[in-house]
This record gives structure tokens, sequence and C-alpha cells, in this order.
């Protein structure tokens, strides 16, 4: 089992947890601070040492309860040296603030 780590991030502070509906993926090229958005990383030392990064794609939440969520994901995944992975599949997840 490998871990992906998916941020879904607001600066609308009305919002509790996540939003059910499509999260598209930004590209980021700076620090992220007051971020709103989809950002992505895997750390998979069996594929090499360096990180990988989410690129594009889209994070689909189906339902939203209290601090899990359910949902599907389409994306792909870059490292440093441009190597690619594309992964999609339906996930189960703990909301962590």
């Amino acid at each position: 089992m490998h871990n992906l780590e998916i941020v879904i991030a607001s600066t609308n502070t009305d919002d509790v947890g996540v939003s059910v509906g499509k999260h598209k993926i930004k590209n980021i090229h700076c620090l992220i601070n007051r971020f709103s958005g989809v950002y992505g990383f895997a750390d998979l030392s069996e594929v090499g040492e360096l990180p990988f990064f989410v690129k594009s794609g889209d994070v689909i939440i189906k339902e939203s309860i209290s601090n899990k969520v359910d949902g599907n994901l389409e994306v792909q995944l870059e490292n440093a040296n441009g190597e690619s992975l594309n992964v999609k599949g339906s996930f189960n997840a703990l909301i962590k603030v």
C-alpha cells in the first residue's frame, strides 16, 4: 500500500470540512501561503528517492461526513527528473485540519 497526500485548501472561512464535488488540481509555482485549490504529493521509495508531485487531474468528493471523505481521483504526478505516474481510483480518507 502506498500513501498519496492530497491537500484541498480553501481561503473561505465559512466552510466546514471538504465540500462535495469536483476539485481541480492547481499547478503551484511558489509557497502555499493563502493557497486555495488542490495540491498533492507521494513519497514512493519503491519507484525512486525523489518525491512525486501532482501536476494535473481531478479529485471528486462524493461524500463528506464529519472527519471522513469518500471519492474518486484521477491524477498525474511528476518528479524532479520528469518521470511521471498516473493514479486513478477510489478512496476513503480522514480529514486532517
